[in-house]
């Protein structure tokens, strides 16, 4: 008797410690008998339904889900679990206390003490949060998919082997190839027509792991022709351990030809400004010569009649300096412009050249008036001549033009050797420039002259090159420029060049 005892009081405990596991649980937990009738329920199955335990027990299951919900679902899962099977579905639920969520259900068989099946243990657990997780996963991964297949880059992913393991769509672009047909190729062959050496040395940096940006190759497209194309790629890395690459091929193609056929442009327009400037020179040099030679011829006429006097010579000499003076800077100008060469340039004598060929321009003459302050000791520097030439008379034309239509037109041009730089400031007494467009102002196509003017006028005309053009010929040389103006009262532009990256070794 007392070992029946001991016994019985086992089973009290254990099930007392059953229950308290059960009603602990956060999952569901039911016990159905074959009559589908709730036998047991635990405190969250009953919190759920925002129903007592007394609610529950002993009622029918569609007596607590409705008849058509046992009818079209549950009843058949019952039925299986009866029949032996183990249950596992995952679907939407509305329930009373939590409202709508998504549940992993599993149906249990329960034996009894002959293993006969009496009952379906049913366990419920709630995993809303993991399936919005899944569900804002898929949503990610579509979007991103959706980014990559629609990029117009071609983006790509290698194994250890630099064998590819994934490729974008635009590889049908590019290769024209479907994606199955460009998987598991190596990498290298993608690249015909690479000069070997460039080709070799960025596959050893892949071999090594290394990052690559903005290394550009060659590779045959689809039509059969070269494509300049631009490689970025990371290593990746997976806990530690090197997994392969991912990257991007970037096609610039197309932006290489708009690019030569940018510079062409601009070298065509500079050419027509160069063009343009010997045609203006050539005039005033022309009528610079004639009042000089008028000098020599009337004075030779005089001494003709009245034979030899001293003083007539001398004015013959010196008009006869005059004229080689203006030839001498001219011929300089067109001799040097067409070297295109490095060599020792000194920008105080290069100023004063193309300020007195600047003499044949009239108005700049007769109407400018001049000040100049060349400082004594300037250091020439290593440059191409016209560079210096074009830029700085690019500038003075600019500040000349500024004063079209101004009462007071000066120009002021001084140069300074200041902390390792040349200085060369360049004022006038211009419209000046509004602050907000200084930042423009060596924006190709930008300008504030009008692009054209009434047939007959002599109001200057603007292109927007001449700045683009005088930032591209000196950025070579380091070149800073620094811009002081003011509306309605001019302007003064600076230019600074530093000397120990250019000076004359």
């Amino acid at each position: 008797m007392q070992g029946d005892g001991l016994f019985l009081q086992q089973v009290h405990d254990d099930f007392i410690k059953y229950k308290f596991i059960s009603n602990a649980a956060e999952d569901f937990m039911t016990l159905i008998n074959k009559n589908y009738e709730y036998e047991a329920v635990n405190r969250s199955y009953c919190r759920e339904h925002n129903k007592k335990r007394s609610d529950i027990l002993g009622k029918k299951v569609y007596e607590v889900w409705g008849r058509d919900s046992f009818q079209s679902n549950i009843k058949d899962f019952l039925d299986r679990c009866f029949q032996g099977e183990i249950v596992r579905y995952q679907d939407w639920f509305n329930f009373a206390s939590e409202g709508r969520g998504f549940y992993d259900v599993i149906y249990y068989p329960y034996y009894n003490q002959k293993n006969e099946i009496t009952h379906s243990a049913v366990v419920t657990r709630n995993i809303t949060k993991q399936k919005n997780i899944e569900i804002a996963l898929r949503k990610s991964r579509e979007e991103y998919k959706k980014l990559v297949e629609g990029s117009f880059d071609l983006i790509f992913s290698l194994d250890t082997k630099l064998k590819l393991k994934f490729v974008s769509r635009a590889s049908e672009r590019l290769f024209g190839l479907k994606i199955d047909q460009i998987k598991n190729k190596a990498f290298r062959e993608l690249f015909i027509g690479t000069e070997r050496n460039t080709l070799k040395s960025t596959l050893e940096k892949l071999k090594n792991r290394k990052k690559l940006e903005a290394v550009q190759l060659r590779l045959e497209t689809a039509e059969a022709e070269i494509a300049i194309v631009e490689l970025n790629a990371l290593p990746v890395f997976e806990d530690g351990e090197f997994t392969g690459y991912q990257g991007v091929i970037r096609d610039l193609t197309k932006r290489k030809k708009l690019e030569r056929r940018q510079k062409h442009l601009e070298h065509e327009l500079i050419k027509e400004r160069r063009l343009a400037s010997i045609g203006m020179l050539t005039s005033g040099l022309a009528h610079n010569l004639r009042t000089p030679l008028s000098v020599i011829l009337g004075t030779v006429q005089l001494m003709e009649l009245e034979g030899k006097d001293s003083e007539k010579v001398e004015m013959i000499k010196n008009a006869g300096k005059k004229i080689e003076k203006i030839t001498e800077s001219m011929m300089t100008k067109l001799k040097r412009e067409q070297e295109e060469s490095r060599q020792p340039v000194n920008l105080n004598q290069l100023l004063k050249n193309e300020l007195e060929i600047m003499k044949g321009d009239l108005k700049f003459k007769n109407e400018i008036e001049r000040e100049y302050n060349f400082c004594e000791e300037m250091p020439d520097i290593m440059g191409v001549y016209n560079n210096f030439s074009q830029a700085l008379t690019n500038i003075i034309n600019n500040a000349v033009d500024s004063m079209y239509g101004r009462q007071e037109k000066k120009l002021s041009i001084s140069t300074k050797v200041k902390d390792g730089k040349i200085i060369i400031s360049i004022k006038d007494t211009g419209c000046g420039i509004e602050k907000k467009n200084i930042e423009k102002l060596f924006d190709p196509f930008y300008t504030s002259k009008p692009v054209s003017v009434p047939e007959g006028s002599d109001e200057p005309r603007g292109t927007g090159l001449g700045l683009y053009s005088c930032y591209n010929m000196l950025k070579p040389y380091k070149a800073k420029f620094n811009i002081h103006s003011a509306v309605d009262k001019g302007t003064d532009f600076e230019v600074q060049i530093p000397v120990n990256i250019n000076q004359v070794m």
